[in-house]
């Protein structure tokens, strides 16, 4: 991948690495309460351009959130080798994910795969040995 894959954008690095993390409700509450409608949008027109994907505008009292959503939906309907690497300039914009915004079933669905992921690589170096 070259350097003119990645794009300096920190509502797109923050909705990027989050998506895995957290559910789509959580992070539309982040996004719309820490960035300006102005940089959600700005952000929007990025992804969409940098994909060539016909933009939608938005209106109306919740264009923030709609936004935000129809970059959510982007991200997930993307090809990830069609994604560039989204970074930011600036980290204190990047707002914290306090353990409100977590899933807790989701934690734990993965932490009981991860354990089980772990008995059967420790059974297998039992059947090695």
């Amino acid at each position: 991948m070259s350097t003119d894959d990645i794009i300096i954008n920190e509502v797109l690095c923050n909705i990027s690495y989050r998506i895995e993390v957290i559910d789509e409700q959580a992070i539309t509450q982040i996004c719309t309460t820490c960035f300006s409608e102005k940089g959600i949008e700005n952000a929007k027109t990025v992804i969409y351009e940098n994909l060539g994907t016909r933009i939608t505008t938005r209106k109306g009292d919740s264009r923030s959130l709609k936004n935000v959503q129809d970059i959510i939906k982007m991200l997930k309907e993307t090809d990830p080798d069609r994604l560039p690497i989204f970074v930011a300039r600036d980290l204190h914009k990047i707002p914290p994910v306090t353990f409100d915004h977590l899933h807790v079933t989701k934690i734990l669905k993965e932490l009981t795969s991860l354990r089980t992921e772990v008995t059967q690589m420790k059974m297998n170096m039992i059947a090695k040995s």
